[in-house]
């Protein structure tokens, strides 16, 4: 067991001097250009922590000051390689690599993320790990094998190799950050992963993930005055990274706004919830990713709504206005059967018309089979299919439970385990009005 006191006493104590210091470059590069270096580096951080937005715009960057940035643009097939100009992008490459040689920590780097990028998780996670065994200086190497290998569900021997990258690099801040996203979905999150969060959100006061990161196991853990806080600042410095790129918005920034009014509602600060949740639905700005779009329609949207279903009595006008900010659109796909079949549940469980129940509970389920057969187009979509499977099954069962008060343990149990996010922490699918959270 590591003295995290010590490491947070240290990141504490050089959190000044490593603000006003230059970066560090975890990867050495090759070149006479420190400006396509130093955003090279800082792509290959963002891409480490889950920003790829930020990581795309940094890479971009880093090509504009050198177009023979051959990592840079190994960096930005990584983390763009579902887009449509991902060919193009990789035959670029191939180009650029013969007309010069990369260094060996370079040509490493670029075989390895190559192979992350053609889906090798695996073979990048292997990789990964023999580097950082042979040059043990290399502690971005050592974060990259610790996140493929949890990717590759080897959790347990990814924290064990992050405990041991420690002993050698204590107070390195994406270490730090990589031990402790390693128990970011876990149920109960450890003294070391909470300690090593902190340290990560003191050295990095400037990344938004950090202290996203932070917030989110802070919150795992109850600790909700802190998380409330954490959560505020990583949202502020999510939406000042979107407006340096133009001001879309992020898939991060999302997160942090959705993860500051769970943590706030958890509190039992409502109005404040409330505030943000509106202010979120106010903001009309185009998101910069398809993820970003995803999250921002499926969970921010579509938040009013869900908020309702555990509420003992709801009018149908709020049901209306919750129905208008979640903005279904008039086509009849995934999204718009998931708010539609919400809509008719809360109808059906605030009316005491049974046969109008009755009616609106057969048009749900109706619409839910329909969001049952939605295929999904990523796996960001896929985790938000089964959340909203959930959601409409929580809804259903809630109605019910007010028809037919007498068998309401049987409709509750009808419901299917609430489904985890893998990868991200997400706020609950249903979330508690109490203040509560599971």
């Amino acid at each position: 067991m590591f003295h995290m006191e010590q490491i947070c006493a240290f990141a504490a104590a050089v959190a000044g001097l490593a603000a006003a210091a230059a970066p560090q470059l975890p990867v050495p590069l090759a070149g006479d250009n420190p400006t396509a270096a130093l955003e090279c580096n800082l792509g290959l951080e963002n891409a480490l922590t889950g920003y790829t937005e930020q990581a795309a715009w940094h890479f971009s960057r880093a090509l504009a000051a050198d177009p023979a940035c051959a990592l840079a643009l190994c960096g930005s097939i990584l983390v763009d390689k579902g887009e449509k100009d991902y060919s193009t992008r990789l035959q670029d490459l191939h180009a650029l690599l013969e007309q010069y040689t990369p260094t060996p920590p370079e040509t490493f780097y670029l075989n390895t993320l190559l192979k992350l990028a053609c889906n090798e998780t695996n073979g990048a996670a292997q990789d990964f790990s023999a580097h950082a065994e042979q040059y043990r200086r290399d502690a971005a190497a050592a974060c990259w094998a610790c996140m493929l290998l949890h990717l590759s569900g080897n959790t347990q021997h990814a924290i064990n190799q992050a405990d041991s990258a420690l002993l050698r690099h204590a107070s390195e801040p994406l270490l730090l950050y990589t031990r402790a996203a390693l128990e970011d979905t876990a149920d109960h999150v450890s003294n070391t992963a909470l300690e090593c969060a902190q340290a990560a959100a003191i050295l990095m006061p400037e990344s938004a993930m950090a202290q996203l990161l932070y917030a989110r196991l802070l919150f795992t853990r109850g600790s909700l005055p802190e998380s409330c806080a954490y959560f505020h600042v990583a949202h502020k410095l999510a939406r000042q990274d979107d407006a340096a790129r133009g001001g879309q918005r992020s898939y991060c920034s999302v997160l942090a706004g959705l993860g500051e009014a769970t943590a706030l509602a958890a509190a039992g600060r409502h109005e404040e919830a409330l505030a943000l949740r509106r202010s979120m639905n106010a903001d009309h700005q185009a998101p910069c990713s398809a993820e970003a779009a995803l999250l921002y329609r499926w969970e921010t949207q579509s938040l009013p709504l869900r908020s309702l279903i555990l509420r003992d009595k709801v009018k149908k006008e709020e049901i209306n206005a919750a129905v208008d900010a979640a903005r279904p659109g008039k086509e009849k796909d995934a999204y718009a059967n998931y708010v539609a079949c919400l809509r008719e549940a809360l109808l059906a469980a605030n009316t005491r018309d049974k046969f109008t129940a009755e009616s609106l509970v057969a048009s749900a389920r109706l619409r839910l089979k329909h969001l049952e057969e939605a295929r999904p187009v990523s796996g960001l979509h896929a985790v938000l299919l089964r959340r909203a499977h959930y959601a409409c099954a929580r809804a259903l069962a809630r109605a019910q439970s007010h028809m037919y008060p007498d068998s309401a343990d049987i409709w509750e149990s009808s419901v299917p385990p609430c489904p985890q996010a893998p990868g991200r922490w997400l706020m609950p699918a249903v979330p508690q009005p109490c203040g509560t959270h599971t």
